[in-house]
């Protein structure tokens, strides 16, 4: 804190960007009723006053006087002139480390409030990530019954070259069948000889038994 106060003091009128921590600096020595950060000195390492070699010259927030003494012959507001009567004679490190210690537990409680609500967040925002997920994965499984029970035939099998071979394959073992029930023609001719060898054996013209045998 002591490092970014003297900063403050030294960059103060200089630079534009900061004059937010101006203004927070000129509230507490102006409020606070102090003066630079150990004492009024420290305003003699001040950019503005130290390039122009001004002497007894602070901010504006370091009088306990209604009005501001303006510097004689430059045109800014935020510094006057004056002695060290006519400014605040205690230091602002005793002011800021009183109203810190009188703060703590504010600041404490504060602190550990914003961390309970970005913890919660966080919860939240995971639990949100797994309902979605589940969602999506429920909705992907409905999806998928509903193609299921609504499925059709698909013709596309039908030009499979692989489908035709495996179906040809069945005919050739058929064949052997063919084969082999034309065995039983040749045996079934074959009887008609002998068939027709018993008829001679019953002629009238049946010389002896067993004529058949005989030849």
């Amino acid at each position: 804190m002591k490092i970014e106060v003297d900063k403050i003091i030294t960059e103060y009128g200089t630079n534009p960007d900061n004059q937010r921590h101006w203004k927070l600096l000129d509230n507490v020595q102006r409020y606070g009723h102090c003066c630079g950060m150990q004492s009024p000195n420290d305003w003699q390492s001040n950019m503005f006053i130290k390039n122009n070699s001004l002497i007894e010259v602070y901010p504006c927030s370091c009088f306990n006087t209604t009005d501001c003494p303006a510097i004689s012959g430059f045109s800014t507001l935020l510094f006057g002139n004056g002695s060290e009567t006519q400014i605040h004679p205690q230091r602002c490190v005793d002011i800021i480390t009183n109203w810190l210690k009188e703060n703590t537990l504010t600041i404490v409680g504060m602190e550990v409030g914003l961390l309970i609500s970005q913890v919660l967040q966080f919860i939240v925002a995971v639990y949100l990530y797994q309902t979605v997920g589940q969602k999506v994965k429920l909705r992907n499984v409905s999806q998928l019954i509903l193609s299921e029970d609504h499925c059709e035939p698909n013709p596309d099998y039908l030009d499979d070259p692989d489908y035709s071979d495996q179906n040809h394959a069945y005919p050739k073992p058929n064949q052997a069948y063919a084969h082999t029930n034309l065995a039983y023609p040749e045996e079934i001719l074959a009887y008609p000889e002998e068939i027709l060898a018993y008829p001679d054996d019953r002629h009238p013209a049946y010389s002896g038994p067993n004529h058949s045998y005989h030849r």
